[in-house]
């Protein structure tokens, strides 16, 4: 394989462990993306992805 080929997750999907931690200690979104080098959206995404994850469960 070559390196061309790997693909990373989306940067949503990187940040969303350290954003949900951010986020219980109460840092908005902006201050987050700011900590993290992303949009406040892509925070927002991340937490939304994190929380349909944990509902979805288990594959």
């Amino acid at each position: 394989m070559q390196v061309s080929q790997i693909r990373l997750p989306p940067a949503y999907q990187r940040i969303a462990p350290r954003a949900i931690v951010l986020h219980q200690l109460g840092l908005s979104d902006s201050a987050i993306g700011r900590r993290l080098g992303v949009s406040d959206k892509t925070v927002l995404k991340a937490i939304k992805w994190h929380g349909a994850e944990r509902r979805a469960g288990p594959k």
